[in-house]
Protein backbone atom coordinates (compact mmCIF):
# COMPACT_ATOMS: atom_id res chain seq x y z
CA UNK A 1 0.00 0.00 0.00
CA UNK A 2 3.03 2.24 -0.11
CA UNK A 3 2.35 3.58 3.72
CA UNK A 4 5.53 3.29 4.57
CA UNK A 5 7.14 5.04 1.41
CA UNK A 6 5.33 7.91 3.46
CA UNK A 7 6.98 7.62 7.21
CA UNK A 8 10.15 7.44 5.13
CA UNK A 9 9.94 10.34 3.63
CA UNK A 10 8.76 12.43 6.77
CA UNK A 11 12.06 12.28 7.69
CA UNK A 12 13.79 13.66 4.70
CA UNK A 13 10.85 16.40 3.72
CA UNK A 14 12.40 19.89 3.95
CA UNK A 15 9.95 22.72 5.31
CA UNK A 16 8.04 25.01 2.65
CA UNK A 17 8.71 28.37 3.94
CA UNK A 18 8.20 30.70 0.97
CA UNK A 19 7.57 28.73 -2.01
CA UNK A 20 6.79 25.65 -3.72
CA UNK A 21 6.67 23.50 -7.13
CA UNK A 22 4.19 21.14 -7.93
CA UNK A 23 5.69 17.91 -8.64
CA UNK A 24 3.77 16.60 -11.77
CA UNK A 25 1.58 18.77 -13.91
CA UNK A 26 -1.31 17.02 -13.10
CA UNK A 27 -1.43 18.69 -9.81
CA UNK A 28 -0.55 21.58 -11.01
CA UNK A 29 -3.24 21.81 -13.56
CA UNK A 30 -5.73 20.99 -10.58
CA UNK A 31 -4.94 23.32 -8.37
CA UNK A 32 -4.45 26.02 -10.79
CA UNK A 33 -8.17 25.34 -12.39
CA UNK A 34 -9.72 24.18 -9.02
CA UNK A 35 -12.48 26.24 -10.42
CA UNK A 36 -13.14 24.11 -13.56
CA UNK A 37 -13.28 20.89 -11.35
CA UNK A 38 -16.96 19.32 -11.27
CA UNK A 39 -16.91 17.60 -7.89
CA UNK A 40 -16.84 19.72 -4.48
CA UNK A 41 -13.21 18.82 -4.22
CA UNK A 42 -9.89 19.03 -5.92
CA UNK A 43 -7.83 15.50 -6.14
CA UNK A 44 -4.63 15.09 -6.52
CA UNK A 45 -2.54 12.26 -7.39
CA UNK A 46 0.01 10.75 -4.47
CA UNK A 47 2.64 8.24 -5.62
CA UNK A 48 3.52 7.89 -2.01
CA UNK A 49 0.26 7.31 -0.95
CA UNK A 50 -0.60 5.32 -4.09
CA UNK A 51 -4.26 7.11 -4.40
CA UNK A 52 -5.90 10.27 -4.60
CA UNK A 53 -5.63 12.93 -1.93
CA UNK A 54 -8.96 15.18 -1.54
CA UNK A 55 -8.83 19.18 -0.74
CA UNK A 56 -11.72 21.42 -0.75
CA UNK A 57 -12.01 24.05 -3.74
CA UNK A 58 -11.42 27.09 -0.98
CA UNK A 59 -7.98 25.66 0.09
CA UNK A 60 -7.30 24.75 -4.28
CA UNK A 61 -7.49 28.51 -4.00
CA UNK A 62 -5.52 29.44 -1.13
CA UNK A 63 -3.05 26.81 -2.55
CA UNK A 64 -3.55 28.71 -6.41
CA UNK A 65 -2.62 31.86 -4.69
CA UNK A 66 0.49 30.81 -2.75
CA UNK A 67 1.83 29.35 -6.04
CA UNK A 68 1.77 32.00 -7.67
CA UNK A 69 2.83 35.10 -5.20
CA UNK A 70 4.13 33.17 -2.67
CA UNK A 71 3.50 32.41 1.00
CA UNK A 72 3.32 35.55 2.47
CA UNK A 73 0.04 35.46 4.36
CA UNK A 74 -0.88 39.44 3.53
CA UNK A 75 -0.67 39.01 -0.26
CA UNK A 76 -2.33 35.50 -0.47
CA UNK A 77 -4.87 36.62 1.62
CA UNK A 78 -5.51 40.10 -0.08
CA UNK A 79 -5.61 37.89 -3.48
CA UNK A 80 -8.40 35.61 -2.27
CA UNK A 81 -10.41 38.48 -0.70
CA UNK A 82 -10.77 40.04 -4.13
CA UNK A 83 -11.49 36.42 -5.45
CA UNK A 84 -14.36 36.32 -3.29
CA UNK A 85 -15.76 39.79 -3.98
CA UNK A 86 -15.54 39.31 -6.99
CA UNK A 87 -17.60 36.48 -7.33
CA UNK A 88 -20.12 37.72 -4.56
CA UNK A 89 -20.44 41.13 -7.35
CA UNK A 90 -21.31 38.23 -10.15
CA UNK A 91 -23.82 36.66 -7.55
CA UNK A 92 -21.95 32.94 -8.04
CA UNK A 93 -20.83 33.36 -4.21
CA UNK A 94 -19.49 29.86 -4.75
CA UNK A 95 -18.30 29.29 -1.17
CA UNK A 96 -21.63 31.25 0.12
CA UNK A 97 -19.61 33.57 2.38
CA UNK A 98 -22.33 36.25 3.20
CA UNK A 99 -21.93 40.30 3.47
CA UNK A 100 -22.44 39.75 7.40
CA UNK A 101 -19.21 37.65 7.90
CA UNK A 102 -15.53 39.23 8.14
CA UNK A 103 -14.64 37.02 5.14
CA UNK A 104 -10.73 38.27 5.79
CA UNK A 105 -11.23 36.73 9.25
CA UNK A 106 -12.68 33.57 7.81
CA UNK A 107 -9.69 33.66 5.18
CA UNK A 108 -7.43 34.01 7.33
CA UNK A 109 -8.28 30.87 9.47
CA UNK A 110 -8.31 29.09 6.33
CA UNK A 111 -5.14 30.36 5.38
CA UNK A 112 -3.66 29.41 8.49
CA UNK A 113 -4.96 25.60 8.03
CA UNK A 114 -3.45 25.45 4.08
CA UNK A 115 0.17 26.93 5.98
CA UNK A 116 0.60 24.86 8.49
CA UNK A 117 -1.08 21.13 7.85
CA UNK A 118 -2.19 20.83 4.37
CA UNK A 119 0.46 21.94 2.57
CA UNK A 120 3.17 19.53 4.65
CA UNK A 121 0.95 16.94 4.15
CA UNK A 122 0.46 17.60 0.33
CA UNK A 123 4.99 18.16 0.83
CA UNK A 124 5.11 14.75 2.68
CA UNK A 125 2.84 12.80 0.31
CA UNK A 126 5.37 14.40 -2.73
CA UNK A 127 2.88 16.56 -4.22
CA UNK A 128 4.66 19.65 -3.25
CA UNK A 129 8.32 19.99 -2.66
CA UNK A 130 9.91 23.44 -1.99
CA UNK A 131 11.32 25.62 -4.93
Amino acid sequence: TNQFVIFMQKASVKSIEKEFVFTNKYNENQVLNWKDQYSKQIYLASKAAGDAIAISKKHALILAAMYQFGISKEVVIEHVYRFICEDMKKENNIFRFSVDQNIKELISIDYEEVSTNVLGNLSWLGIVSPR
